[in-house]
């Protein structure tokens, strides 16, 4: 009998009248419950999706950054790392830091002096290798994993939030 493998990232979209978080869980059973106020005060992302309802927006914005997530991990070359957000905050915000081996994603969740309002959401690429986010940081113990399996739970989230 084939036993499910855990995800290496999942997440829950939670919005009632006190606030409106996203759950990310990772595969050592940390979760992270994250504000979504810095994913949204995005300007492009205001123009984009301006007429668009909560909790349609915040799904719209979070789909695309875990579609960014999922392309720039598709790219990462052999023997690199890129740090990805998630959790944004005023004075700190949290990471998934993916360092790819050939077919092995090494994964460490970090936690960084960056500030959140330093994130351009709907642009990922200048803060995945901005060396601020791991300044002062000790990696963490890393996780080791086949890369299709991260790609597989990114898409599995990306689907579900279509």
């Amino acid at each position: 009998m084939e036993t499910k493998r855990r995800p290496l990232v999942s997440l829950t979209l939670r919005s009632d009248c006190k606030s409106e978080d996203i759950v990310f869980r990772f595969w050592n059973g940390d979760e992270f419950v994250c504000d979504s106020y810095y994913l949204c005060i995005d300007s492009d992302y205001e123009a984009r999706w301006k007429d668009q309802l909560w909790p349609v927006y915040q799904r719209l914005i979070v789909r695309d950054l875990l579609v960014q997530w999922r392309n720039h991990i598709g790219a990462l070359p052999d023997g690199d790392a890129i740090t990805l957000p998630f959790d944004l905050s005023d004075q700190c915000s949290t990471f998934l830091r993916c360092r790819r081996e050939g077919d092995v994603a090494f994964l460490s969740i970090i936690g960084s002096l960056f500030e959140g309002w330093g994130v351009r959401v709907s642009d990922i690429s200048d803060v995945i290798r901005d060396p601020a986010v791991l300044r002062g940081v000790q990696i963490p113990a890393e996780h080791a994993a086949l890369l299709l399996d991260l790609v597989a739970d990114l898409d599995s989230i990306i689907a579900s939030l279509a």
